[in-house]
């Protein structure tokens, strides 16, 4: 998902599990996910070079149980170069966790 916030383009990944899961929905986000999703919004920006300009992060919304309880981790992670790589990587930085009270 594509969103903006204020003058922030943000780009949003949204994983679900049922409440029974073994594995908690923000853990499913690795490292080949993360590359992923930066290797997404760089096809993103070069269909619309206008919001290259735009300063960018990558958020993660969690949900699981049947309540539906909901996790919004903004900036989860960073966009890296990679000398190693040519590929952009993405650096899971655990940002900052918002749950509704």
């Amino acid at each position: 998902m594509v969103a903006r916030e204020d003058d922030v383009l943000v780009f949003v990944e949204v994983r679900y599990r049922r409440a029974h899961a073994l594995v908690d929905p923000l853990s499913t986000i690795t490292h080949q996910k993360r590359r992923r999703l930066v290797r997404a919004a760089n096809v993103y920006l070069q269909a619309h070079p206008a919001h290259a300009r735009c300063p960018q992060r990558f958020d993660v919304i969690a949900v699981s149980g049947p309540v539906m309880p909901i996790q919004w981790v903004r900036d989860a992670f960073v966009q890296e170069n990679s000398e190693s790589d040519p590929l952009v990587q993405g650096s899971w930085t655990g940002g900052q966790k918002w749950e509704p009270s």
